[in-house]
């Protein structure tokens, strides 16, 4: 009969080939009243390495099903409740300066800018022959051009609120600046956060990102171009598909060869 199983490290170590990483096991004691009946090897990177899977796969889930619920309501619904309070709202913030930072701000959804940052954002990458990475970024930019074909499915018009001259023609959900800037942005946020090691410098670069992720969704809504809810469905959209491009990306860098690995971006 089982009295109580302990845990305790016997500081055995496995170099994994050619990666110069090491896993340690951890022995489980099962305790009889006759002594010790059984140890079991538990390797624990393997068990983390499991619950993170795990837990990524539910958040992906989690995710598209939001996304899938938010896409309907934007169906269903021309303008969703606070839409209008909110946009007018932030529209009272109106003054030249604002007006010009938010409408120079708007433009990285813009095409040509759009397309300088993403081949910007290849640059390092192809450098340091960072394959996967680089695949992931044009992959993930490139994909917010899939909002043109939901706009048209989904049919729903933008506001009559727009302080600009030249307001788009095309249907106004989702948002196809606030996806670029969530795909990018997040492939970047992504990147920095994986490859570069100074840690006041990952954390500075990772928010400033996030802010500029952010402050063009708002740059939307304050020229009056979209609805707030326009806005967090081309959130959704990204965040729903960042991670499915973060998965293929380490599904295609797990086919690597050892004598194809990639460079690292830092050392």
């Amino acid at each position: 009969m089982y009295i109580g199983l302990k845990e305790y490290s016997i500081g055995q170590e496995s170099a994994l080939q050619g990666s110069g990483r090491t896993t340690r096991q951890t022995a489980t004691l099962a305790c009889t009243q006759q002594g010790v009946n059984r140890v079991e090897l538990v390797d624990t990177d393997h068990t983390h390495k499991a619950l993170y899977l795990g837990s990524r796969t539910w958040a992906i889930a989690g995710t598209i099903v939001i996304t899938v619920v938010a896409f309907l309501a934007a169906w269903a619904l021309p303008v969703w409740p606070g839409d209008e309070k909110l946009l007018v709202s932030v529209q009272s913030w109106q003054s030249p300066l604002m007006t010009l930072a938010l409408g120079a701000i708007t433009n990285v959804g813009w095409y040509p800018v759009a397309a300088t940052l993403t081949l910007g954002s290849l640059a390092p990458l192809l450098w340091r022959k960072r394959v996967g990475d680089a695949l992931m970024v044009v992959t993930a930019a490139s994909s917010s051009l899939a909002t043109h074909g939901l706009k048209v499915l989904l049919g729903r018009p933008r506001p009559d609120y727009a302080i600009v001259e030249q307001v788009p023609q095309s249907m106004g959900f989702p948002s196809g600046h606030a996806a670029f800037a969530m795909l990018l942005g997040g492939v970047l946020i992504y990147l920095v956060w994986q490859h570069v090691e100074y840690p006041p410098l990952r954390w500075a670069v990772c928010v400033a990102l996030a802010l500029l992720v952010l402050a063009v969704g708002l740059s939307r809504i304050y020229l009056g171009v979209h609805w707030p809810s326009d806005v967090l469905g081309g959130y959704l959209f990204g965040a729903s598909a960042l991670p499915v491009f973060i998965v293929l990306k380490d599904h295609l860098e797990g086919r690597l060869a050892p004598g194809e690995a990639e460079t690292p971006l830092s050392h």
